[in-house]
């Protein structure tokens, strides 16, 4: 009924957190794995489930491209559900149950998320000018037009996945769930957040200068490529954007990062390098 779609990047399976709460303890052996680890980096695939689908991308194309693939598998298989699911997400014991219960729900199904510090995370409020996380969470339905969740965890029926055209492949990680979420609301405006919370690695203690703007390379890039709705979107998007730019200024002092923005208003930049889109 429901079909996993696991995105790895420079870890084992038997060392994702993901696998380890949600997919090994239930039995769970059909399901993607989408590892985007380099070349440089050795898996072992002797721990992969016999049932499993591996498929590695060493130009670590994004996360579109594995979701996308995820649901074509699905349909061949005769699913009429997938779930995406990060490397880091901490799932309670119920929560697998819990999806299989609320199948019927014909939007997104998602559990709620905090960090691992215990601050909320998921589900998002983006009613104002910044997404942030909603200050109590709550299970319940919710409407996308004023929240959004985080990929990992969506549970999301393959006819709805396939209605709104998948993942934007061109909006590779920042800002890709808001992107297809913003589809699915013009068919489904509802969304279902379970009544159990889940735990996310976002960790955001990175300090080296070089490391970060090749990461915020990443996010601009993402950023040029979304497609807001409506003249409103459009600025609250330039803004969240600006906002996360003067963020990383003041907290390096380094230009490069401005520098790197007025390139995205001009239109955009590309990025050769390695690229961690996990």
């Amino acid at each position: 009924m429901i079909y996993p779609v696991l995105v790895i990047y420079k870890i084992r399976l038997q060392d994702s957190i993901a696998y380890k709460t949600l997919l090994q303890p239930n039995g769970i052996d059909d399901f993607l794995i989408y590892d985007n680890s380099p070349a440089s980096f050795e898996q072992d695939l002797s721990q992969v489930p016999h049932g499993a689908c591996y498929q590695r991308d060493y130009s670590n194309s994004g996360l579109p491209k594995a979701y996308n693939l995820g649901a074509n598998i699905a349909v061949q298989k005769g699913y009429d559900h997938i779930l995406l699911l990060d490397q880091d997400s901490k799932f309670s014991s119920e929560t697998w149950n819990c999806y299989l219960c609320h199948l019927d729900f014909p939007g997104i199904v998602s559990p709620m998320f905090k960090t691992k510090e215990g601050l909320n995370f998921s589900p998002v409020y983006i009613g104002g000018m910044l997404p942030r996380a909603e200050r109590e969470l709550h299970g319940g339905e919710y409407s996308l037009y004023r929240h959004a969740v985080i990929n990992s965890g969506c549970c999301i029926p393959v006819k709805l996945f396939e209605q709104v055209g998948g993942y934007d492949p061109r909006v590779r990680l920042d800002f890709a769930d808001f992107q297809f979420q913003l589809h699915v609301r013009d068919i489904q405006p509802r969304l279902l957040v379970l009544d159990v919370v889940a735990e996310q690695d976002f960790s955001n203690d990175v300090v080296d200068v070089l490391a970060l703007r090749r990461r915020f390379t990443l996010y601009l890039e993402s950023a040029l490529h979304f497609r807001s709705d409506s003249f409103k979107g459009k600025l609250k998007h330039h803004y969240a954007v600006f906002h996360h730019t003067l963020s990383l200024f003041y907290r390096t002092r380094h230009l490069s990062f401005l520098a790197d923005y007025l390139k995205f208003l001009l239109g955009g930049k590309r990025n050769d390098g390695e690229q961690e889109c996990v």
